[in-house]
């Protein structure tokens, strides 16, 4: 899911943007969750530090455009600022907040997917690298590479992570499903209906057990088998294959 703001003082436009939005978002599978405010200093006055997308006009009464999107550059870097307004005028003043998109009012659809394309692409490689694992002591970033392997216990998961100080255990809820579907495109193969596996720290398969890095042994269920073994020699042949 992603968090967009809308900002602009044309409450036709913004409708349009957000109709547009959920729009995309069903024919591309992806949520977003949107806030509409009439203003940029309404935005500002709301606390709302941490959209992932800001749509945003730049003629407004208050503050302007360009100076919200400086406002929030203070406190957030990684958000995408996309500008919507009536003005070509103002489109080298974009390169002062770093927008990544310049769209002329009215809004057409095709140039408006394609800055959600190259957005979302923007978006996915900056999650990609990283994973927000909250725990009973907060929020913590885990690097997916440091993951030896996941383990599910009925709705609470077990991250099983290589630390400087050696393995360290992390506990937050979720599900398998979830964890499954947030890692797909890295090295990571489930062997159970228990256990998902980083590759990459994969010491040994041998009878099915997979022996991981600091010597966990997880089981290899029936269900799982033949899967996560042609996952594995999928693996080692992309890095080479075994030197025999």
């Amino acid at each position: 899911m992603y968090k967009v703001a809308i900002i602009d003082d044309e409450k036709g436009v913004a409708a349009e943007l957000e109709a547009l939005l959920r729009e995309y978002g069903e024919e591309q599978k992806v949520e977003f969750q949107v806030r509409r405010y009439e203003s940029g200093d309404a935005f500002l006055q709301s606390g709302d530090a941490d959209p992932d997308i800001v749509l945003l006009d730049i003629n407004m009464p208050g503050s302007n455009g360009i100076q919200v999107a400086k406002r929030i550059r203070r406190v957030n870097g990684e958000a995408i600022i996309i500008f919507c307004t009536n003005y070509a005028q103002y489109a080298l003043n974009g390169y002062e907040v770093n927008a990544l998109g310049y769209l002329i009012k009215p809004i057409k659809k095709g140039p408006f997917w394609r800055n959600l394309d190259r957005t979302l692409n923007v978006l996915r490689s900056k999650r990609k690298d990283k994973l927000l694992v909250k725990t009973k002591d907060g929020q913590i970033v885990v690097n997916p590479a440091d993951i030896v392997y996941i383990e599910v216990e009925r709705h609470n998961l077990f991250f099983h992570i290589v630390t400087d100080k050696g393995l360290a255990e992390l506990r937050t809820r979720g599900t398998m499903r979830e964890m499954c579907d947030r890692l797909q495109n890295l090295s990571f193969a489930q062997c159970s209906a228990c256990y998902l596996v980083n590759m990459n720290r994969i010491a040994s398969v041998h009878k099915g057990e997979v022996i991981c890095e600091g010597g966990a042994t997880l089981f290899i269920s029936r269900k799982f088998q033949k899967d996560f073994m042609a996952q594995f020699m999928n693996f080692i042949e992309e890095q080479g294959g075994i030197n025999g």
